[in-house]
């Protein structure tokens, strides 16, 4: 008996030798697996997080540069330049210093970068001959209307109302429009009609025994020498298509960069997944092991196994499902109960997604808004007035459109400053969005002192009461204005076009829109604070 009890003993001590060998293997065998799913959780929170915030903040401040960028480009004179220049040096400081905090596989992006900063620097050259052109391009055409307007006044004293006058009068349209026009053959055809003009005057005055009082040669000077009029005109056009080009390219390097930087992302979520999905296979090759163990290593394992699932995998693979959830569908929430490492990268996932929902907001708001005045901008009109006009066609209605200058503005904005002007801008459109009693009616800045107007299921005779009350609304503001020569207050000149749509009708928003900005150049002709209509 004392054999068998020894060898009981043996048996149970071997027994237990083996409990205690299986728990252990357990034991060290989950301690293992714990550390490696440890290691993925600390990656998620200690690379995944950052290397995504990383990515979001410079994303965020690459479009912020794309739209200074646009801004420098589109700058008209030398201190809206200097101050675009300035935010774009900062902008890129910023991106610079973004880079330099985090300078992994940043190899790419510094090369794009060099290569963008030596375009936008290429690019404000470009916008400073621009403007110093159409300096050089407005006293031109002063010193041109100037000597066409002598040569006029001698002519009336001399011969009274004549065929002469008619022509110089003819001739200073035409280097008026030579200032405006953006198309390289019409300025050529203007040339034409003005040497055919200058061809007749100067016949007509040697006809008349005139050529020694008056003669055409300083006009012809100012107008087609190398350093005229026209030359300038076609100089500076030249300039505004290669700033233009510039502008393109470096908005295309910005676009690639953006692209570059969505690629990084989208590899940190691929990464991300397949650490949460090798936690999963780690986990069940260590329940398969753990069944094998024996009675109380299963037990063990169970409990270990469940509190794993049910702790750590499950909730990891609900964050997954809710990131691609949540990458998909911007209004998805990313929510996982608990105050651990999970929890706090499920609430990382959330800030981030809502910041990225902020950005989006703010950039579409800044892309659809005038930021002077704080109304509508030009691209905001467009996509506005595609919508109303199908709407129209749905309901066969009329549609009719606004096109508001400001009388004088240049004027104005000499005399009292850009300042001024700018307060000035901001008054008119406050008191167009006031006076649009309508909460389907649109108004908006076209562009400069120009704004637009969209009147919805508004035929002409609506169409003129609201053109008609825009412009006393504005007159009763009473903004003082000692250079205009039709008023001492700031006024407005009112284009208006209406159309009915239907089936039948094949008019199209620009032809909309050409028809009411034709009403206001009549508007202008007829002395400026007035209304016009299309006919």
């Amino acid at each position: 008996m004392k054999v068998n009890n020894r060898q009981t003993i043996r048996l149970f001590t071997y027994a237990q030798f083996a409990i205690v060998a299986v728990f252990s293997i357990v034991v060290l065998f989950s301690t293992i697996r714990l550390t490696e799913i440890g290691k993925i959780l600390a990656e998620l929170t200690n690379e995944t997080v950052p290397k995504v915030s990383y990515a979001a903040t410079l994303n965020t401040q690459i479009q912020n540069l794309a739209t200074l960028t646009a801004v420098l480009a589109n700058a008209q004179s030398k201190p809206a330049r200097q101050l675009a220049r300035e935010s774009v040096q900062k902008s890129m400081q910023q991106i610079n210093d973004t880079l330099l905090k985090n300078s992994t596989d940043s190899t790419f992006l510094f090369t794009r970068l060099n290569t963008l900063y030596k375009e936008i620097h290429e690019l404000d050259e470009l916008v400073l001959q621009r403007i110093i052109f159409q300096k050089q391009l407005e006293n031109s055409k002063s010193r041109l209307n100037a000597e066409i307007q002598k040569l006029l006044t001698n002519t009336r004293e001399i011969n009274g109302p004549s065929n002469s006058e008619s022509m110089l009068v003819e001739a200073l349209l035409l280097s008026v429009k030579i200032t405006e026009e953006s198309r390289l053959h019409e300025i050529r055809q203007i040339e034409a009609n003005l040497l055919e003009i200058l061809e007749r005057l100067k016949f007509q005055f040697d006809a008349s025994e005139m050529n020694e009082q008056f003669n055409t040669k300083n006009i012809e000077a100012l107008l087609f020498d190398p350093e005229g009029l026209i030359n300038q005109k076609i100089q500076s056009l030249r300039i505004e298509g290669r700033t233009r080009g510039r502008d393109n390219f470096v908005r295309n390097l910005i676009a690639d960069a953006s692209s570059n930087l969505q690629y990084q992302a989208y590899v940190v979520n691929k990464t991300s997944i397949e650490n949460a999905r090798k936690s999963t296979l780690l986990t069940q090759q260590y329940s398969i092991l753990t069944i094998a163990a024996g009675a109380l290593a299963v037990l063990l394992a169970l409990a270990i196994i469940y509190f794993l699932h049910k702790r750590i995998i499950t909730r990891l693979m609900a964050l997954s499902r809710q990131v691609r959830k949540a990458a998909n569908s911007p209004d998805a929430r990313i929510t996982v109960e608990g105050n651990d490492e999970i929890s706090e990268l499920a609430n990382m996932f959330s800030i981030y997604q809502e910041r990225v929902k902020e950005q989006e907001s703010t950039l579409l708001n800044m892309t659809l808004t005038d930021p002077l005045t704080g109304i509508p901008n030009r691209r905001a009109f467009e996509s506005k007035l595609i919508e109303t006009i199908d709407l129209a066609l749905r309901s066969q209605s009329d549609v009719s459109v606004l096109m508001i200058d400001i009388d004088y503005f240049k004027a104005y904005n000499d005399h009292y400053g850009h300042s001024a002007g700018d307060a000035c801008l901001r008054l008119v459109a406050n008191e167009l969005n006031k006076t649009l009693s309508r909460q389907t009616d649109f108004c908006g800045r076209f562009g400069g002192e120009e704004f637009v107007c969209i009147l919805p299921n508004t035929d002409l005779a609506g169409a003129k009461a609201v053109a008609e009350s825009l412009r006393k609304a504005i007159e009763s503001l009473e903004i003082p204005h000692e250079k205009a020569s039709t008023n001492s207050f700031v006024t407005v000149s009112i284009g208006a076009a209406t159309s009915v749509f239907n089936k039948n009708t094949h008019l199209t928003k620009e032809i909309l829109v050409l028809q009411a900005d034709k009403a206001l150049y009549r508007a202008k002709e007829k002395g400026r604070n007035t209304c016009c209509f299309f006919e």
